[in-house]
């Protein structure tokens, strides 16, 4: 990998642990850049980087890593394309489908290496599900993301992350659909404001998955303490994961002994894109751009149905008046209306 010069925008979180893993891959951090220049400045100095006033200064080197907060990675991804530069972009792609739009457009005209920083896929206990899962008839999923808000200013404002719910519970979406298929219903309801998703500290969504498969996602930023897991339930058994690693804690499909490792997940991810840069040939387990708009596509319809609207391509559930005149009494001030 010596011989890559990479770009990484933001000296934040994420984007110093790109670097880290950059490093530990054997490539070279380039150049640096930071809308706060006292932050770009020690970012810089910490791993010989060059630190650039303007993003498109990184536009020279092998390949960019976007570590910017949701609302600034379309725009810079778009440059990125139009250049040939290759890019890894952290997840969410944007805070929604229409922001993401014109970066889908430009690489379906000039194709290009590029990754979206859905790191579960690589995990090798959701390798293994997905191989066991292969064939089967899959019933359902139910799954869960509780903990306390991230403490950056950015992350709980709607015009700069999409909102907690688009920026954290994604994860979620993504290893459903990677996990059990499209998603084609979507259904949810949120504990804020009304009209305002963003406002919803704790969301409840219903998925109903293309095979006729169902699914339940319960997402929170309101507890004091993180608590992750998955379980996928098929005629033959079920698949289930637990914590931030996703560790496969149980297997009763295959009987196989759980798989519970501890993992550089990130290392695994940068490395994987880095050899693709190299390579020109990109791994089955990375997420492109085509498939994270499918995510965000489902992460938008959820939030189309907290707010009464509608998602196109999506069958989003709005509550409001019954559309069975027979519902019982009780239900009819929560029975669901369905969209187009």
């Amino acid at each position: 990998m010596s011989e890559l010069r990479i770009g990484i925008v933001g000296g934040g979180r994420m984007g110093r642990e790109r670097a880290r893993c950059v490093r530990a891959s054997g490539a070279n951090i380039a150049a640096v850049y930071d809308l706060e220049p006292a932050r770009g400045a020690s970012f810089a100095a910490d791993y010989g980087a060059v630190l650039v006033a303007e993003f498109d200064e990184l536009l020279d080197c092998d390949a960019v890593f976007l570590c910017t907060p949701p609302n600034a990675r379309a725009t810079m991804a778009l440059k990125s394309v139009k250049c040939g530069v290759p890019f890894f972009a952290e997840k969410p792609i944007a805070i929604d489908s229409a922001a993401a739009e014109p970066v889908l457009r430009a690489l379906e005209r000039a194709p290009i290496v590029h990754s979206v920083g859905y790191m579960n896929r690589w995990r090798a206990s959701v390798r293994q599900a997905k191989q066991t899962l292969e064939g089967l008839t899959i019933l359902g999923m139910s799954a869960f993301w509780v903990n306390r808000p991230y403490r950056v200013p950015w992350w709980l404002d709607r015009n700069t992350s999409g909102g907690p719910h688009n920026e954290q519970a994604t994860h979620l979406f993504d290893l459903s659909r990677h996990l059990c298929g499209d998603i084609e219903q979507v259904i949810a309801i949120g504990d804020g404001t009304v009209g305002d998703a963003a406002a919803s500290q704790t969301v409840a969504t219903c998925l109903r998955f293309v095979s006729g498969a169902l699914g339940t996602i319960l997402y929170s930023c309101g507890s004091t303490e993180k608590e992750i897991g998955m379980r996928i339930f098929t005629r033959q058994g079920s698949l289930t994961f637990s914590t931030w690693d996703f560790s496969l804690v149980e297997n009763t499909i295959a009987q196989a002994l759980p798989i519970v490792e501890l993992e550089d997940i990130f290392l695994t991810e940068t490395r994987a894109f880095l050899q693709a840069v190299r390579s020109g040939v990109t791994d089955s387990a990375a997420c492109g751009w085509a498939d994270a708009m499918k995510t965000q596509r489902v992460i938008d319809a959820a939030a189309a149905s907290m707010t009464g609207q509608r998602q196109r391509g999506y069958r989003s559930v709005a509550i409001g008046d019954p559309v069975d005149p027979l519902a019982p009494a009780y239900l009819r001030s929560t029975w669901p209306r369905m969209g187009d």
